[in-house]
């Protein structure tokens, strides 16, 4: 930042410790679109979050997720924002990614997961059987479900997954990107991929190389 972006980054931070968040996050929105600086990022994810403006603060911290794994700080805070957004599966694949994070985590994502269970199950229940009847659908529909399907829990998921992995109607794009879900959450499971030559293909995703490196997909793309 130059001296004038930092005066004005420290005079959002005053702001935003005097309460005033409104002035505070105009402010570092206003620096977010001059400078792609983490400090900035943080500060303004952590306002928008205390402003209880949880999506917003999960789309500016999405764009620097890696920084968010500096310390246990940052990376704790990563995953109460994802879960303030129902994100379950981004929680849990920063948490298997991440260095400064523990079990207790985990365990912190699984009891978020069973609250939501008891308390939107109607949403949830909409969510599983648009997620996992996606193949019915256009490529774009498909992708907005993908997307969506983000907000289940992980048994529900992983459920939803091995289907979708058989259905002919799935987009190969999504399998892929389903499959590269799978193995960023490091989960041990068997599954099947029927994949453009019309065959399964067994899968152990903790063994699995990147879905794009298998003999079979190079052979279907070719």
């Amino acid at each position: 930042m130059t001296p004038e972006q930092g005066a004005r980054f420290k005079q959002a931070t005053q702001a935003i410790d005097q309460g005033q968040f409104g002035e505070g996050i105009r402010l570092l929105q206003e620096l977010d679109l001059e400078v792609d600086d983490f400090a900035v990022n943080r500060q303004l994810a952590r306002a928008l979050f205390e402003d209880q403006r949880f999506v917003e603060a999960y789309q500016v911290a999405e764009r620097h997720l890696a920084d968010y794994d500096q310390s246990r700080q940052l990376a704790d805070f990563y995953v109460q924002l994802a879960l303030k957004n129902q994100l379950f599966i981004p929680a849990r694949q920063f948490i298997s990614l991440a260095t400064h994070l523990t079990d207790a985590e985990g365990r912190l994502v699984k009891r978020a997961e069973e609250q939501y269970d008891r308390v939107g199950a109607q949403t949830l229940a909409s969510r599983r059987r648009q997620f996992i009847h996606m193949g019915d659908c256009s490529f774009r529909e498909q992708q907005r479900r993908f997307s969506e399907g983000r907000m289940l829990p992980l048994s529900d998921y992983l459920v939803g997954a091995k289907f979708l992995l058989r259905d002919p109607d799935t987009h190969p794009l999504i399998k892929s990107s389903l499959v590269q879900v799978l193995q960023q959450l490091r989960l041990n499971e068997e599954l099947t991929v029927l994949w453009l030559d019309e065959k399964e293909h067994p899968l152990n995703i903790k063994e699995l190389k990147p879905l794009g490196e298998l003999t079979v997909v190079k052979e279907g793309d070719g």
